[in-house]
């Protein structure tokens, strides 16, 4: 996808400071209605939201920001991504992809917020 523009989408993932090396480590992630996008440097891949069959949470941190994993099943192509999210008192952007989906496609939630 040659035109992504993270601007267009909302970001999911966060990074966590690790001298350098989260931009190596981490993929960002973004969505839209429709689908969720991973980006690894200028690749971007493109996973609609139905065919997301788990979100849950990694039980693992990265300088303390919890990690999370997507996992799908896009005719047949197999996938997952693991990000850190930012936590915060006010609404964020992964608090909105979780509603979304529970809303939408309850049976991918498989952990609580």
């Amino acid at each position: 996808m040659s035109d992504f523009n993270p601007k267009d989408y909302k970001k999911i993932s966060t990074m966590p400071f690790l001298f350098g090396l989260a931009k190596f480590l981490y993929q960002e992630v973004f969505y839209d209605k429709e689908n969720l996008y991973v980006k690894s440097g200028k690749v971007v891949r493109i996973v609609p939201l139905s065919s997301i069959t788990t979100i849950k949470d990694a039980w693992s941190k990265a300088n303390h920001l919890p990690i999370w994993k997507i996992e799908w099943n896009n005719n047949g192509k197999y996938g997952s991504v693991r990000f850190p999210i930012q936590v915060s008192y006010a609404s964020s952007s992964f608090e909105e992809f979780y509603l979304h989906m529970k809303y939408h496609y309850p049976d991918a939630i498989k952990s609580k917020y």
